[in-house]
C-alpha cells in the first residue's frame, strides 16, 4: 500500500471502533524503569518501576480537555504516591485511552500485586483500557506516510502535523527513562535536575495529547 501510494480507509469499520468508547475519555500514557537492583521494596530484579503518568480529561463529546500528570521526584518516593494521584483523577467510568495496551496494562497488573489497596482500581482501569493503535494495526487506516509502522511517532506527524516532538528536549521514551534515572541518582546539579523534570513532563504529556489529535481525526472521518 505504501508502493503503491494508496491511502485506504475503512469508514465502517473506524466507525464501529469509535463508537465503542464511552465519555468521560481519559488519554493514559506511563514511563518506567527497571533496576538490576530494586530501589523500592517488593520489586523485582529488572521488574518495570512507573516513575511517571500524563492525563489528559475530555469529559463529553467536543468538550474541553485538561490535563494532569505525576512524576516521581526520587528513586525512593514511593510508587503508592503516583497510584494516590491517578486515583483521583481518573473516575470510575469512561475509557481509558492507551497506545498499544499490553504495556500500560501489564504496569497495573504488577502495581496492583505490589500495592494490594489499589488493585479494584487498578483492575477496573484495565477493564476499561481502549487501545488506540488497533485501527491502524487492523488497517482501519492505511496510508503510505506512515511507512508500514503503527507506532504513534509514525502515526502522529501523518494525522496532526502541527503537534511536533521535534522541539522538546526530549523526544522518546528511552531517552526519558534514561534522564529520570540520571536525575534520581545524584550526578545532576539541581538546577539540571530541576530542567530535566520539567522536561519529563512534557514529552510525557505530548505522548498523551498525540493521542487526543490522533482520535479527533478518526472521529472527522
Amino acid at each position: 500500500i505504501a508502493q503503491d501510494d494508496e491511502i485506504i480507509l475503512k469508514r465502517g469499520s473506524l466507525r464501529k471502533a469509535v463508537k465503542k468508547l464511552k465519555y468521560p475519555l481519559y488519554y493514559l500514557d506511563y514511563e518506567s524503569f527497571s533496576y538490576v537492583i530494586p530501589v523500592q521494596s517488593n520489586y523485582k530484579p529488572y521488574q518495570q518501576m512507573v516513575f511517571q503518568y500524563s492525563l489528559h480529561i475530555q469529559k463529553e463529546p467536543n468538550g474541553a480537555i485538561t490535563h494532569k500528570d505525576f512524576l516521581l521526584k526520587s528513586k525512593t518516593e514511593s510508587v503508592e504516591n503516583l497510584l494516590k494521584s491517578l486515583q483521583k483523577n481518573i473516575g470510575k467510568k469512561g475509557s481509558i485511552i492507551v497506545w498499544n495496551e499490553s504495556f500500560e496494562k501489564g504496569r497495573n497488573k504488577e502495581m496492583a500485586v505490589l500495592f494490594p489497596s489499589y488493585e479494584p482500581f487498578l483492575r477496573d482501569l484495565n477493564e476499561r483500557l481502549y487501545d488506540l493503535r488497533v485501527p491502524f494495526q487492523k488497517g482501519y487506516y492505511r496510508h503510505p506516510e506512515f511507512k508500514g509502522k503503527t507506532s504513534l511517532k509514525s502515526i502522529l506527524p501523518v494525522l496532526s502535523p502541527t503537534v511536533s516532538y521535534a522541539d522538546l528536549a526530549i523526544q522518546n521514551g528511552m531517552i526519558a527513562t534514561i534522564k529520570w534515572h540520571h536525575a534520581t541518582d545524584g550526578r545532576m546539579t539541581k538546577k539540571e535536575q530541576k530542567e530535566t523534570f520539567t522536561n519529563l513532563l512534557k514529552y510525557c504529556e505530548l505522548d498523551t495529547l498525540a493521542m487526543v489529535r490522533i482520535l479527533e481525526v478518526l472521529q472527522k472521518v
